[in-house]
């Protein structure tokens, strides 16, 4: 009998961080402006790892899925509370996946009805379609217990969680379950397995999706599909559901795919989306794609986009796209302030060379110009 070694090889691992249930998400963001967050974390991580080894908590290694941030979670359970460890997972040696090829442990499960959670992160068919174990989800969804449409905690459903790992095989077996409910949102961000699969850039699983879904369906981010794309930088979903859903459209925040692109710095969806969209538009605050390309210190699409839009334009506040990438720096709303501070430095530049060859140009009109012809003439 193989052991676990064999039969489950285990990742190399890059620590992320840490929460406790959705409490700890503040906590955490008010250590992070404090430089604080990594020395609490390490804290906490190391507290985990000596009550595990003391027996007083049991360590739980589990998928996660909807958070860009992290790939895995190690779950340490005391009593009734949990102590998540975030984990980013690297991508195994071609060796290691021919290892672990049709080996699906689900030992964890004995027991377990198939519509029972046995984790907080979903019950056996989340499991089965995160291995992509496609029989197994065919099999599960036969049994009258299993309910494809049950989210975990965060309200992810299988659909989802198939959609977030590009199984484009499973979303066409739940979708051809009439059971399953396609425009189911999730607790956290109130998406849809569209809006998952645009947001993880699975071209398979939003083709697979997107007759069954709502296409103008807004998350908590105010976003629709297409949107989402633009602001993830998937280009490629991007121009496939550019075909059903108006670039131009506004969310409630008056923002287009277009600003989303912006924002993003993704210039393959930028030139895409130019033509389709009104590079002009404004949204409810009254900025346009360049000041907020500025803010977010893309520079790269700040250079796309002023041949276009004017640099003096100003939003309600009076602000120009160069007064609110130097807010932007000075708040550190970007995670990357030098990106943000090398956006602020070229926009200076740009401005105070416009302003040179209009100078230059007044100059130069103003040397050519013939003096006006006096009325009085003069005798000699």
């Amino acid at each position: 009998m193989p052991n676990d070694s064999q039969t489950n090889p285990l990742p190399r691992v890059s620590f992320k961080w840490i929460f406790i249930g959705e409490c700890f998400a503040p906590i955490h963001d008010g250590l992070s402006q404090r430089g604080l967050a990594q020395s609490f974390t390490a804290t906490a991580l190391a507290l985990a790892f000596a009550f595990m080894r003391a027996g007083i908590c049991s360590l739980n290694a589990v998928p996660i899925d909807g958070f860009p941030l992290l790939s895995s979670l190690a779950e340490f359970r005391m009593g009734g509370a949990a102590l998540m460890v975030g984990f980013e997972i690297m991508k195994p040696s071609r060796s290691e996946e021919d290892r672990m090829a049709n080996q699906y442990d689900y030992s964890h499960f004995d027991g377990v009805e198939p519509g029972e959670d046995q984790s907080i992160f979903g019950n056996r068919l989340h499991y089965a379609i995160r291995l992509g174990d496609l029989g197994e989800v065919k099999k599960l969804l036969g049994q009258e217990a299993c309910d494809p449409n049950k989210g975990d905690m965060r309200g992810i459903t299988p659909l989802m969680v198939a959609a977030y790992h590009g199984q484009a095989s499973c979303v066409r077996a739940l979708l051809a379950d009439p059971r399953v409910d396609p425009n189911q949102q999730d607790r956290l961000m109130g998406r849809t397995a569209l809006i998952v699969a645009a947001e993880a850039g699975s071209l398979a699983c939003v083709r697979a999706l997107r007759k069954a879904s709502d296409l103008g369906h807004e998350s908590s981010h105010k976003a629709n599909a297409l949107q989402t794309a633009a602001a993830e930088g998937n280009a490629e979903i991007v121009q496939y559901l550019s075909k059903w859903s108006d670039p131009r459209a506004i969310n409630s925040k008056g923002e287009s795919a277009l600003v989303y692109a912006a924002e993003s710095g993704s210039l393959a969806c930028l030139r895409f989306l130019m033509p389709l969209s009104d590079v002009q538009a404004l949204d409810n605050s009254g900025c346009n794609a360049l000041m907020r390309a500025a803010a977010y210190g893309r520079r790269n699409v700040v250079m796309e986009l002023l041949p276009h839009v004017a640099v003096e334009a100003k939003n309600h506040k009076g602000q120009d796209a160069l007064a609110l990438a130097k807010e932007s720096l000075k708040a550190g709303w970007a995670e990357d302030s030098e990106r943000v501070r090398e956006t602020v430095e070229f926009l200076t530049a740009y401005k105070h060379s416009m302003r040179e060859m209009s100078l230059l140009s007044k100059m130069k009109t103003g040397k050519t110009s013939s003096a006006p012809k006096s009325d009085r003439s003069v005798r000699i």
